[in-house]
């Protein structure tokens, strides 16, 4: 399904995200503008389009919502070290193994609020950004992520407790003095592994309220 850069209607525009819909029922509305007096208006305009799509959940962001933020989105910054060695082996992204990069991928970011799946037109964008790559060792798949300049763009760890050596073995590309890194703040795990390589949170990127 695709997204709507442009949703207009009298009382403002947003930008839905509609690619989530068929694989975990939920859309978000990032609010581009919104006329005087207009917000509870393009809420709900916005509320019902996604419904009909087939959204069962719907979140918005880009004004301040009434009542309690379903989730935030943290930005979180670590200093780097000397990177030691994880006896982990890097495997870039290519065409012919894009097909096991996005199925792991989407399988482990479904549960995860606001992470996006990957569509099938998504090789290309990643190609040309770099930074991807399957973390293997002993000739197993322990995880894959991205990493683009200081940022650690996707993590995932698909083999039980080897989260962390997958976030080092990925962390250790990373050239600058500081990595950085955007994580829901609800979800627990990933930024409880995040504390334990150093990373602290600076800020809030995002609050999503649940329309």
């Amino acid at each position: 399904m695709r997204n709507i850069p442009d949703f207009t209607c009298p009382w403002g525009a947003a930008f839905l995200v509609l690619q989530e819909i068929p694989y975990r029922r939920e859309a978000y509305c990032m609010l581009q503008w919104v006329a005087p007096e207009g917000l509870e208006g393009l809420l709900e305009e916005c509320r019902r389009f996604c419904q009909m799509m087939g959204a069962e959940r719907v979140y918005a962001t880009g004004a301040a919502l009434p009542g309690e933020p379903a989730f935030r989105i943290i930005r979180m910054t670590a200093p780097l070290g000397e990177s030691r060695p994880t006896g982990a082996l890097l495997w870039p992204l290519a065409p012919e193994n894009w097909g096991d990069y996005r199925s792991v991928y989407n399988k482990a970011m479904a549960q995860v609020p606001a992470a996006r799946s990957l569509g099938e037109r998504e090789l290309s964008r990643l190609l040309e950004q770099g930074g991807c790559y399957f973390v293997h060792r002993d000739e197993r798949l322990l995880g894959l992520g991205q990493v683009v300049g200081n940022r650690l763009t996707a993590l995932v760890s698909c083999a039980p407790g080897q989260g962390r050596l997958v976030a080092e073995t990925l962390l250790s590309l990373i050239q600058e003095d500081t990595a950085e890194l955007l994580v829901a703040e609800t979800n627990r795990r990933a930024v409880a592994l995040y504390q334990k390589l150093g990373f602290a949170p600076v800020g809030v990127e995002e609050t999503w309220w649940e329309l």
